[in-house]
């Protein structure tokens, strides 16, 4: 006891700050040979900005938001323990950080060693660029590596998210809800588009290089997926790769040829250069098809193989790279297989625990504008305690235990921005009913919850808790819930953060196999699930955690479009507890500016078209953040830059940075926009409300000053 406390006050000694000042911004970026619009930190590209620190540290991040729309930012895998309100979700966690203002992110990282990473929690901004790694070692633990890299993979867009967004959440364009397929694949930032199907302007990019790795040394690699929808198989020529992490947990080493890294998961793998010195691919290779999209065919010039060197030292990195890759030897990483290091038994689960049937499904119903995911929820109950017009289906069945499906919900997930789901669970407490729309669970503290998630499509879905590790008890296809297993001999389970759901099996028109198709019965089950419809086989996991983290957590899909159509459940873990958490000020004031400043919305090409008037208004500048357009008011006088301005946002193609026009175009637009809701400017001591006639009288075209109004700026 003595040595561990000895040790706990070293490691306190030892503890340092970090701390980081960001701006994000939205500026030009050529990733793949194509230029485009993107997300970034402090002027460079996100998977430029890395995270370093040790177990213990204290991390801040002073997150100042220079877009025209508000966003925020997520640190995955980290659990936030105690500190539930920095873990960065719009409407879950926090208010979006409206632009022109700062979120302070503080957190310690005391229960975490591992490969992370950080990533936007708005809209789909993560695809925009806004992701980058975080690393935690532990000195004492990690032991003597000659070289550490980051091998951060993902998926890459040409077009702006929300543009997609738009194509994609539209019934009529797109009934049957297909994904929409990336343009490019990234490592470590760099990718090679094919240039003859650039619709715009394209030069040619040079791989990413792992350059100079001394011959004989093993170097770990932490491979980390960023993608908003495409999973990697990754290897590299002539290497073998030993796994020793997955998703922060160690391992005990596991050697594999090649290994599938799916949405939002990490590895950690040593590989020991023990090949003759010269150049070897490291292969990126995308999934185009079922299981991991629903669109077989790829977009013109998309190579799904992304590659980059592996450089041995003394050898020029442009020599040609040696031994071609033999795919039918390979080793594939099963992750089934994988042993913690650190044995953790699950605790079982008791009477007063929770057992969760966890469906989904994508549809369009009366009144949706597009295809929506919906996801049912039932809880394992006496059969005397099921609601039968409440069940899951009409067919549910009563297990030889006595046990039934009761349904909780079933609903697509949307919160509200404004007032985020913590924070009425903060203030409100055992009197709180969240809005249906949340789909939210309810847990009590220390209570042991089993998920079992079932897939009834062809595509696997690879899901992420927030504030928890899950161990997967089970995972595997079956024709009946009642063949799911129930109890697990494995005492020390496969343990992670982002766990793929398998598909169904399928037959050869591409559907899944029909319940009469034999094999996977229940035989030797002692105390089956209770059976639901079944009518087709189905992939299933069954997840087990402890609800000892007092938050609101999401429990999501990580594909980017699933999150977006609802495909995500809310676990309220300990409302008692949840309301002794830490709400610092800036939790309230980031709401009280993204509420009391006008929201921002775009289309298109980033277009401002809807406002709300500001309460406390503290400077027309703010309402004008850095875009992308420069305001070209040519001789600088103050009406021509205003005509700039009108012609601008009337034309609804482009967006303007004010701030590069003149002193006399900015001041005129500054005092229009202030007079015409009454507010005073105390630069300019401007203050009473400008009507049509008064505009008419200054010279305004009266027609043009209701047209202002009516995109907000009148």
């Amino acid at each position: 006891m003595f040595v561990y406390a000895l040790y706990l006050i070293i490691s306190v000694a030892q503890a340092k700050t970090i701390e980081q000042f960001w701006t994000i911004s939205n500026f030009t970026q050529n990733l793949d040979g194509v230029e485009r619009m993107a997300l970034g930190v402090n002027g460079k590209p996100g998977y430029m900005t890395s995270i370093n620190a040790e177990r213990g540290d204290r991390l801040i991040i002073h997150f100042t938001n220079h877009l025209n729309l508000p966003t925020s930012l997520h640190m995955h895998g980290l659990f936030q323990n105690g500190t539930g309100f920095m873990d960065g979700p719009a409407g879950m966690t926090q208010c979006p950080v409206a632009p022109g203002h700062t979120f302070t992110y503080d957190m310690m990282l005391e229960d975490v060693v591992g490969t992370y990473f950080w990533h936007a929690h708005t809209k789909l901004h993560l695809m925009d660029g806004l992701r980058g790694p975080l690393i935690i070692t532990d000195p004492e633990e990690d032991g003597e590596v000659i070289q550490d890299q980051v091998i951060m993979m993902t998926d890459w867009y040409h077009e702006q998210s929300d543009n997609i967004l738009t194509a994609f959440q539209n019934k009529d364009t797109n009934p049957e809800g297909i994904l929409p397929i990336w343009s490019s694949g990234l490592i470590n930032g760099m990718g090679q588009f094919d240039c003859k199907y650039a619709t715009s302007v394209c030069t040619e990019k040079q791989k990413w290089i792992f350059q100079n790795v001394e011959p004989s040394s093993t170097v770990r690699l932490r491979l980390i997926n960023t993608s908003g929808l495409a999973a990697f198989f990754f290897s590299i020529d002539g290497h073998k790769l030993t796994v020793v992490e997955a998703d922060g947990i160690r391992m005990d080493p596991y050697e594999v040829d090649a290994l599938t890294i799916n949405i939002a998961q990490r590895y950690s793998v040593l590989v020991t250069m023990n090949q003759q010195p010269g150049n070897y691919l490291i292969r990126a290779n995308m999934y185009i098809g079922t299981p991991w999209t629903n669109t077989p065919s790829m977009p013109p010039g998309m190579n799904p193989n992304v590659t980059a060197i592996l450089n041995y030292a003394g050898v020029e990195s442009n020599v040609s790279p040696n031994i071609p890759f033999a795919m039918e030897k390979l080793v594939i990483l099963d992750d089934n297989q994988l042993t913690p290091e650190r044995p953790s038994q699950p605790p079982p689960v008791g009477p007063n625990d929770l057992v969760l049937l966890y469906e989904f499904a994508f549809k369009t119903l009366p009144g949706d504008t597009y295809k929506k995911a919906y996801a049912t929820v039932s809880k394992l109950v006496p059969s005397l305690e099921a609601n039968p017009a409440d069940n899951i289906n009409s067919t549910t069945t009563i297990a030889p235990n006595g046990l039934a499906w009761d349904q909780m919900f079933s609903g697509s997930f949307k919160s509200n921005s404004s007032n985020p789901v913590l924070h009425q669970a903060h203030s409100q407490g055992a009197v709180w009913k969240p809005a249906k729309s949340l789909n939210a669970i309810f847990l009590t503290k220390g209570q042991v919850v089993d998920i079992v998630v079932r897939n009834d499509g062809t595509m696997e879905h690879p899901f992420h808790l927030h504030g928890h590790v899950v161990w997967v008890m089970a995972t595997g296809q079956a024709k009946s819930v009642a063949d799911v297993p129930t109890v697990y001999k494995n005492q020390n389970p496969l343990r992670r953060d982002v766990v793929t759901i398998p598909p169904c099996p399928k037959g050869e028109d591409g559907k899944c196999l029909e319940a009469s198709v034999r094999g996977g019965e229940s035989a030797g089950i002692k105390n089956p699930f209770p059976q639901a419809v079944e009518g087709t086989w189905f992939g299933y996991s069954v997840l087990r955690f402890v609800a000892d983290n007092p938050g609101t957590w999401s429990f999501h899909c990580h594909i980017e479009w699933h999150i977006a159509s609802g495909l995500v459940v809310t676990f309220v873990e300990s409302i008692p507890d949840i309301q002794l958490l830490n709400r610092s000020t800036v939790s309230d004031d980031t709401c009280s500016s993204f509420n009391d400043m006008k929201t921002w919305k775009q289309e298109k090409k980033g277009i401002i078209r809807e406002t709300k008037k500001s309460d406390t208004f503290i400077g027309w500048r703010e309402h004008w953040p850095p875009c992308s357009k420069r305001c070209e008011d040519g001789a600088g006088s103050a009406e021509t830059g205003l005509a700039r301005l009108v012609f601008l946002v009337l034309k609804e193609e482009e967006s303007i940075d004010i701030s590069l026009c003149s002193d006399g175009a900015r001041l005129l637009a500054g005092v229009l926009w202030l007079k015409g809701r009454g507010l005073a400017n105390k630069e300019t001591g401007v203050d009473g409300a400008m009507t049509v006639k008064e505009a008419t009288e200054d010279g305004i075209d009266g027609d043009v000053w209701n047209k202002l109004g009516s995109v907000g700026l009148g």
